[in-house]
């Protein structure tokens, strides 16, 4: 089920990912099509799956936090910018851990 549109351009989300919290709006979440972060608030909002939520109620991803700016930043732009200092291999075993998930 997809995210209501209803206050979506206004409705902020928190999202702790590995303990650095990033504060965003739903329209930005969903700017590209479904994801993994709108199918997790999406089933959280529904009822249908309960999502981990840190003790603030910021959703919670368990991930490295470090580089999570640039993908707030690629769904705010639809242009994906990776800074040199991020090994290819990781962002292949990411592509591919998400997939499986997805």
């Amino acid at each position: 089920m997809a995210l209501s549109t209803n206050n979506i351009a206004t409705s902020t989300v928190g999202i702790n990912v590995g303990g650095t919290v990033f504060l965003t709006t739903l329209s930005t979440l969903a700017s590209l099509g479904p994801n993994l972060l709108t199918t997790m608030i999406s089933r959280d909002t529904n009822g249908t799956m309960s999502s981990t939520k840190d003790n603030f109620g910021n959703y919670f991803v368990d991930r490295n936090g470090r580089y999570f700016e640039y993908i707030l930043d690629y769904l705010r732009t639809g242009q994906l910018y990776v800074p040199p200092a991020i090994p290819q291999a990781l962002i292949q075993f990411e592509h591919c851990q998400n997939r499986e998930r997805f």
